[in-house]
Formats: structure tokens, sequence, C-alpha cells
């Protein structure tokens, strides 16, 4: 993993770069912010980058024995813990024990959610955690001496999981070993213990742009049109979401919006009832996407009330199909819309009935639109 493979995200790759020329690095990194943002690529970005023995600069030159370890997350000097489920033997499974599949997840993807890992992993429907056990092995690592990397690095994947396991790594992190590194990667600083978030240096992540998110896909060879602009701004600068988005069948999101909203404004109860049983059959991560797209669309048209054509990120058709829905709408519609949305959003995430809470919004969408 090198820094030129993730897109965007330069203010980051730059601050790095300076604790390393700077010879700043603290013992103790957290990489910081939402999901799908590249914390987990930016972190093995920079561990492989330390670990390089050739000439570097802005990068690791690719040609090293340590940089073609790196490249297939082989590195004996670099470690890594994330969430387990389960037990064998007698044994909590730990992180060493799945580490053939972790390896596999991170060939075939830049980022991904916890989610995703379960699947992959064999963990679906569980909640994993990381154990006590993983924690101690993580302890153990430490206390050996380097191989052959410039450092002794661990990072430690969703590490908002550790929970009051945290007090375990105290130690490392108050008298870390000679030469060591600890990279924590959190999407939710709040859930860990406050006393390994002040020990450790934090860098904030931003989403990407919607820009990198274009840019990701040209270098994937997928074609830019349309569609893609619309699926960046459902994706919100989430490398994940943009990834499942562009997986997604076909259909417009913007034409299936549009012909909801047209039934609503209509009002006919068969009609609704027909659309409810169509869209109640589409996937969940669909199901969200589209009150995602939703909800872009409606921030749009707000926008649209005080902001020029040029400020309003829309494609053509929806520019042109936002300006005639927008007669029939002001600001308290448009926030009630809005606030019905998010419920709905939340609503999907909690295993809600589907065909009761489609119907339910658009009667509801339908008496915002007439009242």
């Amino acid at each position: 993993m090198r820094f030129s493979d993730i897109p965007g995200q330069e203010s980051v790759k730059k601050e790095l770069l300076s604790l390393y020329e700077n010879d700043r690095i603290p013992h103790a990194l957290l990489f910081s912010g939402p999901q799908g943002n590249g914390k987990l690529a930016l972190a093995i970005a920079f561990a492989s980058f330390l670990q390089c023995k050739g000439d570097k600069k802005e990068d690791k030159c690719e040609k090293c024995i340590s940089c073609k370890k790196t490249d297939k997350f082989i590195h004996p000097d670099i470690n890594f813990i994330f969430p387990t489920y389960g037990s064998k033997n007698n044994r909590k499974i730990t992180s060493s024990m799945k580490i053939s599949e972790w390896r596999e997840i991170l060939t075939q993807n830049i980022d991904f959610s916890l989610e995703e890992w379960n699947i992959f992993a064999g963990f679906e429907g569980k909640q994993p955690t990381i154990y006590t056990d993983t924690v101690i092995e993580l302890q153990d690592y430490f206390v050996l001496k380097r191989f052959e990397g410039n450092k002794k690095i661990s990072i430690i994947w969703q590490a908002e999981l550790l929970g009051n396991e945290g007090n375990k790594i105290l130690k490392l992190i108050e008298e870390p070993p000679p030469d060591s590194l600890l990279i924590l990667v959190a999407d939710n600083t709040n859930k860990i213990l406050p006393t390994i978030l002040s020990r450790c240096q934090i860098i904030r992540i931003p989403p990407y742009s919607k820009q990198d998110l274009l840019n990701w896909a040209a270098n994937n060879e997928i074609i830019n049109n349309d569609k893609l602009l619309e699926l960046s701004n459902i994706a919100e600068g989430n490398i994940i979401e943009f990834n499942k988005l562009l997986n997604q069948n076909s259909t417009s999101y913007f034409d299936l919006f549009l012909n909801w909203l047209r039934l609503c404004y209509k009002g006919d109860s068969k009609e609704l009832v027909n659309y409810t049983e169509q869209f109640s059959k589409t996937s969940k991560d669909n199901q969200k996407y589209f009150f995602k797209y939703g909800l872009r669309f409606l921030e749009k048209t707000l926008k649209s009330f005080y902001l020029d054509k040029e400020y309003i990120t829309l494609t053509e058709e929806e520019y042109n199909s936002m300006l005639k829905i927008r007669n029939l709408l002001n600001f308290e519609k448009i926030m009630k819309m809005i606030d019905l949305f998010n419920k709905s959003i939340i609503n999907i995430e909690r295993n809600a009935n589907l065909k009761v809470l489609i119907f339910n919004n658009s009667l509801k969408t339908h008496k915002i639109l007439r009242n």
C-alpha cells in the first residue's frame, strides 16, 4: 500500500511525511474520522513507508525487500490487531488466527466496513470484539526485538472495540519499547478510553471529497458520467458506500425518487401500494441509498432558493426537475421531508417493517406536498 494508491487526502499525507522528515513521530498515533475515509489505508501506507529501506521521498520505493513484503502484508515488523469472534479449542479466536483472511480482504479492498469484515471472516450476525487474548499477543509482540524493519509497528483497526481492554495497552503507550509505533484506527473516538486518547497524537482524517471519489473511479477505469456524480453525492465522501453503489444495479436513484414523488403527489392509494410492494423487495442498502439520495436532492433544493445554479451540484436533468418540484415546496415543507427521510434511514437500519414504513412515508409526503 502506497500513499499514491489512496485518492486525495493530500493534507493528511503531508502531515504524516512531515512527522517523518522532522523526526517527530510519536510512539502512539490515532487515525480518526468517519467511516470510509481511507484511515486504514493511510495507516498501512505510513507503516509501509517507515519500513522502506530504499530511496524514499514522498512514497516508499516499491523495490526493496521491505516494500515487497509490505505489499503482501507479511512484513514481520508490522503487526495487525482487529476484531474477532468465537472460540477454538477452549481459546478465544485472536487476530493471529484470522491473519490469512485479513491479508486476503486487504488485497481486495482499499477500505472496508466492520460489517464487510464480519461477513468475510465468517462472523456475520455476530458482535466481534478485541479479546484479552489478542491484547496479550500484542504485548508479547512488542517484547520481541525488531526482525528487519526500521521500527516495530502495530496497527489496531476498530480500536474503539478495545473497550476496557484498552487499559492493558496503556503501558505500551506510556513506556514504549525502543523504535516502536502503535497506530490506532477508529471511526468513533468517543468509545475509546480517555486515558488512551490523551496519550495519542490524533490525526483527524476528513471524508473524501467528491472529486476524490470521481478520480478513484477514473483510476479504476469506471466511466465517468452523470450517474457517477449522482452516486458520489449519495456516498458523502465515504468510499465504502461509493464502491457499494457502483456495484448496485444500474437503476438511477434520480428516476426512482422522481417517480415516487409523482406518485406521492398524485396520492392514488392503489399505485402507492404497488410501489411499496416493489420497493420492499429491493436490498436494504438500496433502500437506504434511495432516502440518502432524497436527502441530498432536498438539500440542493433548499440551497437553490438563495444560491445560483453554478453552486448547486446537480446534473442538468436533475436541476431542471428540481426547479419544477420547487414550485410545490417551501422551507417548512422541505424541512419536514428531510426529517422524515432521516428517520426512515434510521428505521431501515433497525430492520423496521419496510412495507409499513414506505407506505406510511408515501402518505406523509402526499400530505406535505398537498398541504
